[in-house]
């Protein structure tokens, strides 16, 4: 999707998913190559926590949980979210397709498979009885923290402004 938007000059989808470095993407940034067993290997040896982007909300909690930091926060504001999703979902609705995405992803999936029923169960049983309502409440107060206004830009500006006259001079601080 954010290929097809940002490059008008792509090639075809079935062209582009044949390159090999869009292939077993994760796979092969934790093992160095197409190998899920490795990739497996990898991370029951020297992960300690595994997160899914299905459920992000709740891979938050528990890393925050894992990561034993009650002063963690981990609230958080979607950022480049595409407005529109058509490309994506007729790619995923189209059987040829859908089928070239599997075998350009096959060690993947197999990775993707062994961390839903083998690492995060357990990760979610360690955080205890509370994770319904806490991740109830964690959605509510994201909630609110998403429609607050940053004063990010203005600060930077603030700093760009206040320093511009040392920086174009070249003076130290």
């Amino acid at each position: 999707q954010f290929m097809l938007r940002h490059d008008p000059n792509l090639e075809s989808f079935e062209e582009w998913i044949k390159k090999s470095h869009y292939r077993n993407v994760q796979v092969s940034k934790i093992a160095g190559e197409e190998n899920a067993d490795k990739a497996i290997e990898i991370i029951k040896k020297d992960f300690g926590f595994v997160g899914l982007s299905e459920s992000y909300d709740e891979s938050l909690l528990l890393f925050k949980k894992w990561a034993n930091e009650p002063s963690l926060d981990v609230r958080y504001k979607s950022l480049n979210v595409a407005a529109k999703t058509e490309k994506a979902s007729s790619l995923l609705t189209d059987p040829a397709t859908l089928e070239l995405m599997k075998e350009a992803n096959r060690e993947d999936l197999k990775l993707y498979e062994f961390v839903v029923n083998e690492i995060y169960p357990p990760q979610v049983a360690a955080y205890g009885d509370s994770l319904k309502e806490d991740l109830a409440a964690f959605i509510e107060q994201n909630k609110v923290f998403k429609k607050r206004k940053s004063n990010r830009g203005k600060i930077q500006r603030g700093l760009y402004w206040t320093f511009l006259p040392w920086i174009s001079r070249g003076s130290e601080f």
